[in-house]
């Protein structure tokens, strides 16, 4: 088995959630094309409104990620 054909986690993942901490958080990479991870976002209509977002996203006011749809 060459390098790019390492399987990614195995004995690695399975040790850090062995010892990770309850409700702890991890980066997921590659994950998303899965189709099964559930994300939060707050959606502002309209490139009007995007420095009215982006204040608000500095503020705390978005769940998740802002995105401005234009």
């Amino acid at each position: 088995m060459n390098r790019e054909q390492v399987p990614v986690g195995g004995d690695h993942l399975q040790a850090a959630l062995s010892v990770m901490n309850d409700g702890g958080r991890v980066a997921l990479c590659g994950a998303i094309a899965e189709g099964k991870i559930a994300y939060d976002e707050t959606v502002v209509d309209g490139i009007e409104h995007a420095v009215d977002a982006f204040l608000s996203m500095m503020h705390g006011d978005n769940t998740g990620k802002m995105v401005v749809r234009i």
